[in-house]
């Protein structure tokens, strides 16, 4: 029989909300390149230059293409994009030159590049045409790829970075082999090569940098992103469970990711542990398996950075996006810090008197240069060791305490007297003070808050005090066969004991799930050593924040339902390290508010836009977009003696059954779209309401495939106008639509 299997998870990033499974890999997207004219034309290199300025990342990437055919053939490339990213850029390079493209209206370009690949009298030169399928997917076009020739393409994208695990995290598709053996039409790519530099400021030689698929890679060096089904477990041997095993996790979220910080297995009674965390954990926009992850380490962060993004489409759309990134390590160990720690000893916490020692010895292991001195408080305070002494004996000290009886219970909880005798011996010693004080909360009705304040008078303006309540777990509540409880650490500013910290500093803390085994509670207790996060996070401009930023996560907030009037132009953030108040202005920049107009496209955020505000957006963001392509072309390009026919079997629909027609998207139909106007009974509405004289109505559809997702008039009024938008609606289209995405304008008129 096998052994019971037990998984446990444990995801550690802010915010994040995670689901885990164990099983086999999902379907995943791919880039697909196909040969008009089936000829054996392959990609013979693909390289993706990644850089990375104020937490925007671009991607220059270079792909080549050979003809090993006779005939000159056009290549068609579906581009599987990086979750958010957006096509900024093109180029074509051609008679030894780089020929940059230029962002045009989507049919503008798609009748260009038609016009310049027909039939005609003139030698070939190439032309380039990048547009827009979806908000993760873009088609290129290039031709001709002349035989025994290479054509190279280079296109740009500006991509959102993640930011967790004091990293920026990045991805880029690979290519899936099992798709062009599966397709015949489908031709042969090569495995991306990616070369990523560090970001200014950061130094390429340092330890993990960059990581690539979790392994360290070196800036300026190439790394080739070969095939891989899933992040692969390693169990170490011998390991007695039979099979194979993986751990997927992901992100429910669509807007939000994090990092998997640990994660153990245990099968039956043997345990194993993550040895090459963290890793990112996409979120469901591109929970996809065939995606290569690496992330780099940012240039030196002043506890916290952002970027303030301000896009008007017009004045009754726009968008803010905010980028904040919390430092790696919000702060710094205390070095030889003076601790004194204040045990409640009273009978009422008589219980929890082994989880305030572990809060101690959790705390220690922080400071091994501490000194520390231990005051057990009753009806009265007392010192235990009557000394300060080394951390490193402290854990013999307190077993030796604790076997003379030095923290038997008693009555009392003179919390107030504790406070001030700590006070008294950190009076004039080197170093940082640091006091926590430990209570079950059950205290005499007669301490006022100002006694209880008196009480730490007398300590230095920059000592530290937290107020620590531990907590236990019932036996009752913890089966033998469950999971042990881990500890978890909550600020409660609404104690009535937090002003003793609040006012030195500190911060009044509650421990769950104790007892605990130390490597689970040091790095709670870690908070109480030096801030670990940002708390009482708030944004000016009305914009909601989680309260809480642990360092080294991110925020990236993207509204879109923002106007010119209130999206804003700055914005104040503020926090607290501890209790001590921190502050961040932010004002809207150029660059990354361009970025941001990329990145509404690439987060598909653009669907309640008009034409008009889409064309402003995407030529603002200089960005491929349903409604704009770049086009890229040699200089003298016309139409050659070696010209795609339009026959059908020439140069036909773009991207044969899920790639669309060209120019489908926005604006008139192409001529190879269905004769969608010719399905339309005009007679009823006719007879239902008749026209005094001569009548003409024009009529903009969006078509999905063989679905009509909108009717809209753009000239003609009144009830007939209302009946045909009616008819249009009512009409169920053949097979011969298609397409993901298309558009008609039709024109109805009569006398």
């Amino acid at each position: 029989m096998p052994q019971r299997r037990a998984w446990k998870i444990v995801a550690t990033a802010a915010a994040l909300a995670a689901a885990a499974a164990i099983t086999g890999a999902s379907p995943a997207r791919a880039d697909e390149l196909r040969a008009t004219l089936d000829q054996p034309l392959d990609e013979i290199s693909h390289t993706v230059d990644v850089r990375i300025a104020d937490g925007v990342a671009t991607y220059v990437v270079q792909r080549q293409f050979r003809n090993r055919g006779k005939v000159a053939d056009e290549a068609r490339l579906a581009i599987d994009l990086p979750s958010g990213a957006a096509a900024t850029g093109l180029r074509i390079r051609a008679s030894g030159a780089w020929h940059t493209g230029e962002l045009l209206d989507r049919e503008q370009a798609a009748t260009r590049y038609r016009e310049l690949t027909g039939a005609g009298v003139y030698d070939p030169k190439d032309p380039a045409l990048l547009f827009w399928i979806s908000s993760s997917e873009l088609y290129l076009q290039v031709f001709p790829v002349m035989p025994g020739a290479v054509s190279t393409v280079e296109y740009t994208l500006t991509v959102p970075t993640r930011y967790a695990s004091g990293r920026y995290w990045l991805t880029y598709p690979r290519v899936d082999p099992a798709r062009a053996k599966s397709r015949s039409e489908s031709r042969k790519l090569v495995d991306p090569v990616l070369t990523i530099h560090a970001p200014a400021g950061t130094s390429p030689s340092a330890v993990a940098a960059i990581v690539v698929d979790g392994k360290p890679a070196q800036a300026d060096r190439p790394v080739t992103l070969a095939p891989r089904a899933a992040f692969e477990v390693a169990l170490p041997s011998p390991a007695r469970a039979a099979g194979r095993w993986r751990l997927l996790a992901w992100s429910s979220s669509t807007a939000r990711t994090g990092t998997l910080a640990r994660w153990t297995l245990t099968l039956g009674d043997q345990t194993f542990g993550s040895a090459d965390t963290p890793v990112l954990i996409p979120s469901s926009l591109d929970a996809n398996p065939a995606l290569a992850t690496f992330s780099v380490a940012p240039p030196p962060i002043a506890t916290w950075a952002g970027r303030l993004g301000r896009v008007v489409a017009s004045g009754a759309h726009a968008f803010s996006r905010l980028e904040l990134d919390a430092a790696p390590r919000l702060s710094d160990l205390p070095k030889q810090a003076q601790v004194v720690f204040v045990v409640d000893a009273s009978h009422s916490a008589a219980p929890l008197l082994d989880a305030q020692l572990a809060i101690l010895r959790a705390y220690l292991a922080h400071v091994p240069d501490a000194e520390l001195e231990v005051i057990a408080v009753r009806r009265a305070a007392k010192r235990v060791f009557g000394r300060f002494v080394p951390a490193r004996d402290a854990a013999r000290l307190l077993d030796d305490a604790v076997r003379a009886g030095a923290l038997a219970p008693g009555n009392g909880s003179a919390l107030d007297e504790g406070a001030k005798l700590a006070a008294q011996v950190l009076a004039g010693r080197p170093g940082p003070h640091r006091v926590l004080l430990a209570t079950d909360e059950l205290l005499r009705p007669s301490l006022t808050d100002a006694a209880a304040l008196a009480s730490l008078a007398a300590l230095a303006p920059s000592a530290v005090v937290h107020v620590v309540v531990p907590a236990g777990v019932a036996p009752s509540a913890a089966p033998a066969t469950a999971a042990p409880v881990r500890p978890s650490l909550a600020r409660d500013d609404a104690a009535p004991l937090s002003l003793l910290a609040t006012a030195h500093h500190g911060i009044f803390a509650r421990v769950d799930g104790l007892p605990s085994r130390a490597p689970d509670l040091a790095p709670v207790v870690l908070e109480l050593v030096r801030p670990t996060r940002i708390d009482h996070l708030a944004a000016s401009a009305h914009l909601t924040v989680d309260d809480t930023l642990p360092e080294g996560e991110g925020l990236r907030i993207f509204e879109s339902d923002r106007t010119a009037a209130t999206a804003p132009a700055s914005m104040t953030l503020t926090g607290a390290l501890w209790s001590d108040p921190i502050r961040l202005d932010l004002s809207a920049t150029a660059p990354f508010s361009t970025a941001a107009a990329a990145f509404v496209f690439g987060a598909d955020l653009h669907g309640e836009l008009s034409e008009p505000e889409l064309k402003t957006l995407a030529y603002a963001a200089r960005a491929v977009s349903p409604v704009t392509s770049y086009l890229a072309i040699e200089p003298g390009v016309r139409p050659s003696k070696i010209g795609l026919g339009r026959d059908g079997t020439g140069w036909g629909t773009i991207g044969t059954g899920r790639y669309g027609t060209i120019g489908h998207g926005y604006g008139a139909g192409t001529p190879m779209s269905p004769d969608l106007q010719s399905l339309i009974p005009t007679a009823p509405c006719l007879r239902k309401h008749p026209p005094s004289g001569a009548w003409s109505i024009q009529l903009a559809v969006e078509t999905t495939k063989d679905e009509i997702v909108d009717v809209s008039v753009r000239r003609g009024a009144g009830p007939l106008a209302a009946c045909l938008t009616e008819t249009v609606w009512s009409l169920r289209l053949d097979d011969r639509f298609d397409q993901p995405r298309d558009s008609f304008v039709i024109d109805l008129s009569g006398r």
